[in-house]
């Protein structure tokens, strides 16, 4: 399946015409590194400073059949607004000038940089997957959060795996279809795509006990949500048992058929499924096994082998658990 080409750019698009020394595109880069969903993600600037508004046409005009000399109703569409919010990632980098002096100058204050930029990724990462503003109201709106009951208003996005599920140890996968009035990430009106970094240069600051000393200070922060402005482009195939399931059978085959089944369309958008490395690799023991029946198959996507299911990129991303409960 060709990649339907979108018209919001990614973050790494964005980072192309933001700074001309390449500093952030370069913090935008190592994001993308650590990060699968933000290599699909389309992003757009938001309409709130806090968020993005979206209004979603519910109903459609419905049209009259009439004969001659008769006349029409007059009839119009309804539509419902939602906010999406955003989230602010910060962190805070403090070294130690003579520590930096002693390790390498400027290249040892880069590798710390990687890591406060890594850990940042983790952790948006694993919020577009589970974060919820239900329970915690600073954070972002995941997809299972969304997607957490069968009997919800979106309960007909969740297909439930036919694996016998039970205790505390389920996985999910989920499908999402990226693109314009469909499934992507956004930041607040006004503010900058991706993570920003201030260099403070050297700063005094104080230690555990309330004592001085001379240190390199750099900020980082990174504002954004997701907005699923249409839902049937969101679905989790749910209550995957990941200790009853097997290297053969057709049962999780079956599953991401029913996935792919219900997701609403993929020639509009760009769809990637996303589930972890057991699940990916169970899938590609089954490709081993002929359970799949030519379902899967290994295609090229930007000089990587990538496994395709029904033609659809395969991403594996860590931030997807194994310990999920049961979705009822």
């Amino acid at each position: 399946m060709a990649t339907i080409a979108s018209t919001l750019p990614t973050l790494a698009d964005l980072a192309r015409n933001m700074a001309p020394d390449q500093s952030e595109a370069k913090v935008i880069e190592i994001l993308s590194q650590n990060n699968v969903a933000f290599e699909d993600m389309p992003f757009v600037e938001g309409n709130l400073p806090t968020g993005h508004e979206v209004t979603l046409r519910t109903a459609l005009p419905s049209p009259t059949w009439r004969r001659i000399n008769e006349g029409v109703a007059s009839t119009k569409s309804t539509e419902n607004q939602f906010v999406e919010s955003a989230g602010m990632l910060d962190a805070v980098s403090k070294i130690d000038v003579k520590l930096v002096e002693r390790l390498g100058g400027a290249a040892y204050r880069m590798s710390q940089d990687r890591a406060h930029i890594a850990g940042i990724a983790n952790a948006a990462e694993t919020a577009i997957f589970y974060s919820s503003t239900k329970t915690d109201p600073e954070k972002i709106m995941g997809f299972a959060p969304r997607l957490d009951s069968t009997t919800g208003l979106w309960g007909g996005q969740i297909v439930d795996s036919q694996i016998a599920a039970s205790g505390s140890d389920q996985s999910s996968v989920f499908m999402v279809g990226w693109g314009e009035d469909k499934v992507f990430g956004f930041y607040p009106k006004g503010t900058k795509a991706g993570i920003t970094a201030d260099d403070r240069g050297i700063e005094t600051v104080l230690d555990g006990s309330s004592n001085s000393y001379r240190a390199y200070v750099k900020y980082f922060s990174f504002e954004f949500g997701i907005c699923v402005a249409d839902a049937r482009y969101l679905v989790r195939l749910a209550n995957v048992d990941t200790s009853a399931i097997a290297e053969t059978g057709a049962l999780f085959v079956q599953d991401m058929m029913k996935m792919v089944g219900q997701f609403h369309r993929t020639d509009n958008c760009n769809p990637v499924i996303y589930m972890n490395r057991k699940l990916h690799t169970y899938l590609m023991l089954q490709t081993l096994n002929g359970t799949l029946n030519g379902q899967a198959s290994w295609d090229n996507v930007g000089g990587k082998k990538i496994l395709h299911f029904q033609g659809i990129p395969i991403r594996l991303s860590d931030a997807i658990v194994n310990t999920e409960a049961i979705v009822t």
